[in-house]
């Protein structure tokens, strides 16, 4: 699989030439297990395009990846000094916070809130429904919607959570 990989990379460093091809080269490093390679050649890229947050996401992410949660977390402030945080590298970094001795208790919750108080304030103005059909028989209508709810481990957790609604109040 990654002896042809390397060849299509070949294939396409002739058609996209510089930093795209070199971050593809880099993911296929990481992916083929080569961490070394892939963290300088991200590393590289950072050097030669500082302004550019994907490489220094990726670093991040690559870090994580390897179990250097405390050096992932410092990538990822510093990819934060160039950029808003986008939502799913918002989501990745929340998740690398949980588990980096760096960041105290406090502080990983104050991110989460404060992530959930801005996807409320954005969508606030989206709002789908009006009070009248989120209520019926009074009780308040909840509908559950995620891909990870077939073989995946939030399926495992989730069952408790629907297995203790109050269902005098709530309609599942």
């Amino acid at each position: 699989y990654f002896e042809r990989a390397q060849k299509l990379l070949a294939a396409l460093e002739e058609v996209v030439p510089g930093e795209e091809s070199s971050f593809f080269a880099c993911q296929l490093a990481e992916k083929s297990g080569r961490l070394s390679k892939a963290r300088d050649a991200m590393v590289s890229l950072i050097s030669k395009h500082p302004q550019k947050p994907v490489y220094r996401y990726g670093l991040a992410s690559l870090l994580a990846d390897q179990g250097k949660i405390d050096q992932a977390y410092a990538a990822w402030l510093d990819a934060v000094e160039v950029t808003p945080i986008e939502d799913q590298n918002r989501q990745n970094f929340l998740f690398y916070a949980n588990y980096c001795q760096l960041v105290p208790d406090q502080q990983v919750s104050q991110f989460h809130f404060d992530w959930g108080r801005e996807i409320r304030e954005k969508s606030a103005s989206n709002r789908l429904a009006d009070a009248s059909s989120v209520k019926r028989n009074g009780k308040i209508r909840i509908g559950y919607l995620s891909a990870d709810f077939r073989m995946h481990s939030v399926s495992m957790f989730f069952y408790n959570i629907l297995k203790h609604h109050d269902r005098d109040r709530f309609e599942i």
